[in-house]
């Protein structure tokens, strides 16, 4: 016996009703929670060169040959990563970037990734080395999606320089002009 005209009817109507509830629970909840993709804080396992040699005595200002890093860096982590050779990654777009760049970094894009724009870029990168990424400090998330992008190409020694370039050439480190092109 099949169910009449009516019965499919209300059944349609539920699902309709059920469906809109849904949705309608799930944008009040996204609208009071907002959602946040965040790179995993977990700890990558880098060491800092070790920079004091004998001789010199106690230097406390500097770090400890056996810190580990985490996922997020501060500026003097960044500096001793820096003195240390590894790869920095500006994330920041074109026109974030007249105002300079940290000397030697790789320009790349969440967007550039994206669009596979970015492959002569990420070939300069050693998925096995540290890899330091910044942006424009403060709230810039490029940073942050950079990161999340290059975890998943298989990434493992990323740190986000949360202060970015603002805090870095304020402390007159070594900065460089962009090429028109907006190469680096």
């Amino acid at each position: 016996m099949q169910p009449t005209n009516s019965v499919w009817g209300i059944r349609i109507a539920r699902a309709g009703l059920i469906t809109t509830t849904g949705i309608v629970a799930g944008a009040a909840h996204s609208w009071i929670v907002p959602v946040s993709v965040r790179l995993d804080a977990s700890p990558t396992v880098d060491v800092a060169p070790a920079q004091a040699s004998a001789g010199q005595g106690v230097a406390a200002a500097q770090p400890a040959p056996a810190e580990a890093l985490g996922a997020h860096i501060t500026l003097a982590q960044a500096k001793s990563l820096f003195d240390s050779g590894s790869i920095f990654v500006d994330a920041r777009e074109d026109h974030e970037r007249s105002v300079g760049t940290i000397a030697g970094s790789v320009h790349l894009t969440a967007s550039m990734v994206s669009s596979g724009t970015g492959a002569d870029a990420m070939a300069m990168l050693d998925p096995a080395q540290p890899v330091v990424i910044y942006c424009a400090g403060g709230t810039c998330d490029a940073s942050e999606n950079l990161a999340i992008l290059l975890r998943q190409a298989g990434f493992t020694r990323l740190h986000i320089f949360h202060d970015g370039f603002p805090a870095w050439k304020d402390a007159g480190f070594a900065v460089e002009p962009v090429a028109a092109e907006g190469g680096s």
